[in-house]
């Protein structure tokens, strides 16, 4: 298996991973539950008027961690925004629940982004099982 796909492949088995960055100088944590695979890169989304999006713009550092049974998934490195409608028609064709959210009507955009210079450790409470550049 790929290390692309074992990342994705655990991301999807946990369901629901969190995502943290840094306001000022304290943490902001918060649930995500998408991510997709375009061009080899794992791809993530967010509307751009929210905080994680402001977060980002000024300080890019990202942790990604997920728990599945006795390990859990660390994935960090730094965000990059791109725009690519490709990806966000995917995203909403693959959680169609946002479209009332992100539309011509409302204004609101969603954004995609990937983690550049990532690395990803999976761990158990006790030791680092593996870990890759991603």
């Amino acid at each position: 298996m790929e290390n692309i796909e074992k990342v994705l492949d655990y991301l999807s088995k946990a369901k629901l991973f969190y995502v943290t960055t840094v306001d000022e100088n304290i943490p902001k944590c918060r649930p995500f539950g998408y991510a997709k695979e375009f061009d080899g890169k794992i791809y993530f989304v967010t509307g751009t008027y929210k905080e994680i999006y402001k977060q980002l713009m000024k300080n890019p550092k990202i942790e990604i961690c997920a728990s599945n049974g006795g390990t859990f998934l660390r994935y960090y490195g730094d965000a990059v925004f791109v725009d690519d409608e490709k990806i966000v028609e995917t995203a909403l064709n693959d959680m169609p629940y946002l479209k009332k959210v992100y539309n011509a009507e409302t204004g609101k955009k969603l954004q995609a982004f990937y983690i550049d210079s990532g690395v990803v450790e999976i761990r158990t409470p006790f030791d680092i099982k593996e870990t890759f550049n991603l």
